[in-house]
């Protein structure tokens, strides 16, 4: 697993979950400095609730009209 495809895939559904998490904070020691700063990035979207701790759903089970929300919303994570 990789710092930034957890990151863009946490981005992505708007979840982190457990398991993936706990990779993060096992593998920490061995970031670059740019993986740090991803994982912080990410910590910072859960404190603020633009990434949530959960679990994924199959893509057939998404809602339409959430992944239209998230696109809209897109523009403003980037000003954080």
């Amino acid at each position: 697993m990789l710092v930034g495809t957890l990151f863009l895939e946490a981005l992505i559904t708007g979840i982190i979950d457990q398991a993936e998490l706990d990779w993060l904070a096992s593998h920490q020691s061995d970031f670059s400095r740019l993986e740090e700063t991803t994982a912080l990035r990410l910590g910072r979207f859960l404190d603020q609730g633009v990434v949530q701790l959960g679990c994924r759903l199959p893509c057939s089970q998404v809602p339409l009209l959430s992944l239209v929300v998230f696109y809209a919303a897109l523009p403003n994570i980037q000003e954080l």
